[in-house]
């Protein structure tokens, strides 16, 4: 089980670690959020 799995338990919204990892694998940095997650959207560099 993953992280992501256990906040989802939890009542978190899920999805952020998939997306961090995408963003990792396309070469890029996430360095912020802007807005309140799940709205909103990464900031990377």
């Amino acid at each position: 089980m993953t992280i992501e799995y256990e906040l989802v338990a939890e009542g978190m919204p899920g999805g952020l670690c998939s997306l961090l990892l995408t963003t990792y694998e396309a070469g890029c940095f996430p360095c912020g959020w802007e807005g309140d997650f799940p709205d909103g959207k990464l900031i990377v560099h």
